[in-house]
C-alpha cells in the first residue's frame, strides 16, 4: 500500500491492519513526523515527481489530491495509476463541489462524481465506484470518493 501521508495517521492504521506500506509527502517536516509517528518509511515526494512503475496494490489518496491545482488533475492521477500494478486500486476523497478555492489559507481542488469519474477515464483508470457522502463529524460538509483500478 503507497500513501501520501501527512501526519501519519492512515499510513500507522494500515500498518497496523498488517499491510506493508510506504508513505510520501511533499512537504520534508511531514514526511519526518508520519514516519516517526508510523514507525513507516516516509518519502519526501509530490505526486507529479512519482515515477514508480507498477510497484503498488494498491494507493490511498485520502483528502490528499484535493490539494493538487486544476490543471495538475490529470497528470497526477497519470503518474498513480502508472505506479499501480495492473488489478491496483486507487482510493481518492475530495471535497464535494466544483473548481479552486482557498479556505484558511490552505488550496482546495473540489470535485463531484461525474468529475472524479471523467478524470480517472481520462487517465487511463477504470472507475469501480464513485459517491458522495456527508462528514460525520463536520455538518454541512461533503465528500465525493472514487476507488479506480489500473
Amino acid at each position: 500500500m503507497f500513501l501520501p501521508c501527512g501526519s501519519g495517521r492512515d499510513l500507522r492504521a494500515f500498518l497496523a491492519d498488517g499491510f506493508d506500506a510506504e508513505g510520501m509527502d511533499p512537504c520534508a517536516e511531514l514526511a519526518a513526523g508520519a514516519a516517526v509517528f508510523s514507525g513507516c518509511p516516509t518519502r519526501v515526494l509530490g505526486f507529479l515527481d512519482l515515477e514508480d512503475k507498477a510497484a503498488w496494490d494498491g494507493i490511498w489518496c485520502c483528502a490528499s489530491l484535493l490539494h493538487v491545482p486544476a490543471e495538475e488533475q490529470d497528470e497526477a492521477w497519470r503518474r498513480l495509476g502508472r505506479a499501480l500494478r495492473p488489478g491496483g486500486v486507487l482510493y481518492a476523497s475530495y471535497k464535494s463541489g466544483s473548481g479552486e478555492r482557498t479556505e484558511d489559507g490552505r488550496f482546495f481542488f473540489d470535485a463531484d462524481e461525474d468529475a472524479l469519474r471523467a478524470l480517472a477515464e481520462r487517465t487511463g483508470l477504470r472507475v469501480l465506484s464513485a459517491e458522495t457522502r456527508p462528514d460525520t463529524v463536520r455538518g454541512g460538509v461533503f465528500w465525493t470518493r472514487v476507488l479506480a483500478e489500473r
